[in-house]
């Protein structure tokens, strides 16, 4: 059983979770399914795939992850997965 509070703070938190710039993909996920726990919606899945898409830092990666298809949360990982692998690739390039 989830209690109210409990409950609302966590909504509040997942609401305002932003990815920071410094902050991996995954790592930014991971914090986001550990907030869902508490979150008690019925349909985690579909929330999570909504504060995915409007807490990413990189405009790319949301213009990619709101293309209007429908987004599933394995779907918005990997695409987020495979963005951020490229990032770095870019990043490593002399």
């Amino acid at each position: 059983m989830f209690d109210q509070e409990t409950k609302t703070i966590a909504r509040h938190k997942l609401k305002n979770r932003k990815q920071s710039i410094t902050e991996t993909f995954t790592n930014f996920i991971k914090d986001m399914k550990m907030i869902l726990m508490d979150c008690n919606y019925e349909n985690p899945e579909d929330i999570l795939i909504y504060h995915i898409t409007d807490g990413v830092f990189d405009i790319k990666l949301q213009e990619k992850l709101d293309r209007g298809e429908r987004l599933t949360l394995a779907k918005a990982i990997e695409l987020g997965q495979q963005h951020h692998k490229s990032i770095k690739s870019i990043e490593m390039s002399p």
